[in-house]
C-alpha cells in the first residue's frame, strides 16, 4: 500500500508542478501592457479642474483599467508650466510635447467652438449640468 501511496503522490506532485507551470506561463502571455502617458497643464495642481484630473480623472482611469486587466497607465504629471504654459496646451499636444492635457477653450474658441457656447450663448447659467444639455442635443462630426 505504501509504494501505492508514493506513487500516487509523486504522480499528483508532477501534476502540480505541471499546472503550476502552465499558470505561470499563461499569466505571463496575459500580462499588463503599461502605456506611459504624460498629462500636462500650465496651471498648478491647486486649480480645480487640474485638481480634479488628479484627484478624480487619475485614479477613476486606473480603478476602470485594473478591473479588466489587460492594460496599466504609467502616468508622468506636468503641471504649473513644468511642459507648457497656460495657453499652450494646445500646441504642446498637437507638438507631441504631451499626450494628455487640460485645454483651457477660452484660449482657443478658432479650435474648439463648440466649447465656446458657455462663453458667446446669452442667459448663461453657473450650473454646469445644465450648460452640457444642450451641448449633448449638437450632433458631432466625427472627421
Amino acid at each position: 500500500m505504501a509504494i501505492k501511496l508514493h506513487g500516487i503522490i509523486k504522480t499528483v506532485g508532477a501534476g502540480a508542478a505541471v499546472a503550476l507551470c502552465l499558470t505561470a506561463l499563461s499569466s505571463a502571455a496575459y500580462a499588463q501592457k503599461t502605456i506611459n502617458l504624460t498629462a500636462m497643464d500650465g496651471y498648478p495642481p491647486k486649480a480645480i479642474w487640474v485638481k480634479t484630473f488628479i484627484e478624480f480623472f487619475i485614479p477613476e482611469v486606473d480603478r476602470r483599467l485594473a478591473k479588466e486587466g489587460k492594460y496599466k497607465i504609467k502616468w508622468n504629471q506636468a503641471w504649473a508650466g513644468q511642459i507648457v504654459k497656460t495657453r499652450k496646451v494646445f500646441q504642446g499636444l498637437q507638438t507631441g510635447l504631451g499626450d494628455i492635457g487640460i485645454v483651457t477653450s477660452i484660449f482657443h474658441p478658432d479650435k474648439v467652438p463648440l466649447q465656446s457656447i458657455a462663453y458667446t450663448a446669452p442667459f448663461v447659467t453657473t450650473d454646469p449640468a445644465l450648460v452640457f444639455r444642450p451641448k449633448r442635443m449638437i450632433p458631432i462630426r466625427r472627421i
